[in-house]
């Protein structure tokens, strides 16, 4: 067998790396491996990214999901699908052209990914490790601000190599499924239910199916990351063909409409850049006055969650619901006396809303605050639902003085909150209601 296909068939992702140097001559190789890869008319719509700074490197390692290896890798590389150099060429020779669409950003990434590929297997004749970082597309942007990407540019893929440990070299390459479950002629074939089952039964193994699938599905397809990387390429998505980057991914009233109240979540932390966003569309909420009062704390700790969590429930428990108590807070209360109350619903993210005291638009301001948060939320593909039980209990000695700990002013009311993540079966809660109030009478 050709050596070529011996690193064809024998390559298996490496993520634990011995520490050795990649001389500088591989290094070249393997990017000129890169560069002569198959091209859309070779126009090589694609930007290779060589990190070399520490710590460029370690907020990678963060902001792809949490993994250490990519930081002890030697070499990192990110494979950018550039739309926007061409287009730039394009206006410096006076053609005036078009925005770049999705049409050029899919073109663009395929290009990246050869190129990406070739570097792989070039790598893999050297002796040289190789792992794909699909993380990389998530939190766009986060990424965009590591490493200083313009619009229309978008990091497709990432590679880290390095030089594999034994252990890495004795592993077993995971088995692909028979290729004649892969390749099919002519004509597309929808896969019946026995023939999934026949596909897929050596990877599910004893636990059967039903049972593999099941897992496979709430590990990869439902996981939190899988469902930032959807936001996140929708997200720069919606900047081709505009000429300003950084839009939501879904339309005002549409945002407005679908929006509904999740009150079960993922324990997955969204990712900062995610909650900021929406902070930020709290933070432009009309005012009275333009006053700009409503002060949001942000919690994220699960250990202040748990506490505020039985803080709250104690101090329900005290309480008594009289025949005109307001239905929600007779359940907080009864709820509490139960026990396992948890008015946060375990949600992994709970922003508190506070204003002035004695001010009288206070409830007015944070409402608008918290209403553009939550659709924000929902245009970001984020549950959240509103939450009041603090703001009944803002009189209450122990809970002020707790939150007073977090940053409550003294001269500060508590006004409500919102609890933000990922809805527990994937997106956030969009049933439509039927609308029995808020009736409408025209004048005029």
């Amino acid at each position: 067998m050709p050596k070529i296909l011996d690193s064809l068939f024998g390559r298996k992702s490496v993520r634990a790396f011995t520490g050795q140097k990649i001389p500088e001559g591989d290094v070249g190789t393997i990017l000129e491996a890169a560069v002569q890869a198959p091209t859309a008319g070779n126009q090589q719509l694609y930007t290779i990214l060589r990190i070399t700074d520490p710590e460029k490197k370690h907020r990678l390692s963060i902001s792809c999901d949490h993994q250490a290896f990519i930081e002890q890798a030697d070499l990192v590389l990110v494979f950018c699908a550039d739309c926007l150099k061409w287009y730039n060429a394009f206006r410096e020779a006076g053609c005036a052209p078009r925005l770049p669409g999705e049409g050029d950003f899919l073109l663009a990434v395929c290009d990246a990914l050869i190129a990406a590929q070739n570097a792989v297997v070039a790598a893999e004749e050297l002796g040289i490790g190789s792992c794909y970082i699909g993380d990389i597309m998530e939190n766009y942007e986060i990424q965009r601000e590591i490493l200083s990407l313009p619009e229309y540019v978008f990091p497709a893929a990432m590679l880290v190599m390095g030089y594999p440990t034994e252990q890495q070299k004795e592993r077993k390459k995971p088995e692909r499924v028979d290729l004649h479950w892969t390749v099919q002629e002519n004509a597309y074939h929808v896969h019946g239910p026995d023939e999934l089952r026949a596909m897929f039964e050596a990877r599910a193994g004893e636990k059967g199916y039903d049972s593999w699938m099941r897992a496979f599905c709430e590990r990869k397809y439902h996981s939190g990351f899988s469902r930032e990387m959807t936001r996140s390429v929708r997200a720069f998505l919606r900047t081709l063909g505009t000429e300003k980057a950084g839009r939501m991914p879904m339309e005002a009233m549409e945002a407005i409409l679908s929006r509904r109240s999740t009150r079960s979540m993922k324990p997955d932390m969204p990712p900062r850049a995610l909650i900021e966003q929406v902070l930020e569309a709290g933070r432009s909420a009309p005012s009275g006055g333009n006053n700009q009062s409503t002060h949001m704390l942000v919690i994220t700790s699960r250990k202040v969650l748990d506490e505020l969590a039985a803080l709250a429930e104690h101090a329900f428990s005290q309480m008594e619901a009289g025949p005109d108590t307001y239905a929600s807070l007779r359940h907080s209360i009864e709820a509490s006396k139960r026990g396992g109350y948890v008015f946060h619903y375990g949600a992994p993210v709970l922003i508190v809303t506070a204003n002035r005291k004695g001010y009288g638009n206070a409830m007015a301001d944070s409402a608008c605050a918290l209403e553009n948060m939550m659709i924000a939320a929902n245009a970001l593909n984020l549950g959240s639902c509103w939450i009041n039980q603090l703001h009944w209990l803002d009189g209450n000695p122990e809970v002020r003085t707790y939150l007073a700990g977090l940053g409550l002013g003294e001269n500060e009311t508590v006004t409500g909150g919102l609890i933000l993540g990922y809805g527990e079966h994937g997106d956030p809660v969009r049933e439509p209601l039927e609308r029995k109030g808020n009736p409408v009478d025209w004048i005029g």
